[in-house]
C-alpha cells in the first residue's frame, strides 16, 4: 500500500491601501511612497528573517501594494517611511492561514495637526509684547509620540513657517 501526501506549503498575500484623511470615512488622499516591512513573527526583525518569509513594499499612486506569496504564519507589518506629514501606523500582525488568500488592509493615518501658541516676551522687562512683522519656523524638537504610542520620526523637520 502506497500513501501519497500533499506537501505543499500554504501561502497567501497581504495587501495594503495607505491613505491620510482627517475624516475616518474618507479615502481620498492616497499615500504614494509609504514604505512597509512585512516579516515573520518567528524572527526578531526584518533583517534576520529569511527572504522567503519577508517582503518590502512601497505604495503606488493609489496607496496600494501587495506582498509576494508568504508561507503560512504570523507576520509583523512595520511602516518605515511616511509621506505628506502623515502619521506612521502602529505595527500590527497579520495571520496567513489560507492558501492563495489575500489579506487586505486599508490604513488611514491622518496628517499630523497641532496648535501652536507664540508669545513674544521683552528680554529686558519680561512683559508680553505684540507680535508685528515677525517670522517663525516651527520645527520638531524631537520625535513625536502619539497617544497610542506610535513614534513619528520628526526630529528637526520643518512643519511650518509663520508670519505675523
Amino acid at each position: 500500500m502506497k500513501n501519497t501526501f500533499d506537501n505543499n506549503i500554504k501561502k497567501g498575500y497581504i495587501s495594503i491601501i495607505k491613505h491620510s484623511d482627517s475624516d475616518e470615512n474618507d479615502v481620498e488622499n492616497m499615500e504614494e511612497g509609504a514604505e512597509f516591512q512585512f516579516y515573520s513573527k518567528a524572527y526578531e526583525s526584518y533583517d534576520v528573517t529569511p527572504e522567503d518569509e519577508r517582503d518590502y513594499l512601497i505604495t503606488d499612486k493609489n496607496g496600494y501594494d501587495k506582498t509576494v506569496e508568504l508561507p503560512y504564519g504570523t507576520y509583523i507589518v512595520h511602516q518605515t517611511k511616511t509621506v505628506k506629514d502623515a502619521e506612521y501606523c502602529a505595527d500590527f500582525e497579520v495571520e496567513v492561514t489560507e492558501n492563495e488568500k489575500t489579506y487586505e488592509y486599508v490604513i488611514n493615518n491622518a496628517p499630523l495637526q497641532a496648535f501652536v501658541k507664540v508669545t513674544k516676551v521683552d528680554a529686558e522687562t519680561g512683559k508680553t509684547i505684540a507680535l508685528s512683522s515677525d517670522e517663525f519656523e516651527v520645527r520638531a524638537a524631537g520625535d513625536i509620540v502619539t497617544a497610542d504610542g506610535t513614534k513619528n520620526r520628526a526630529f528637526a523637520r520643518l512643519f511650518a513657517s509663520l508670519e505675523t
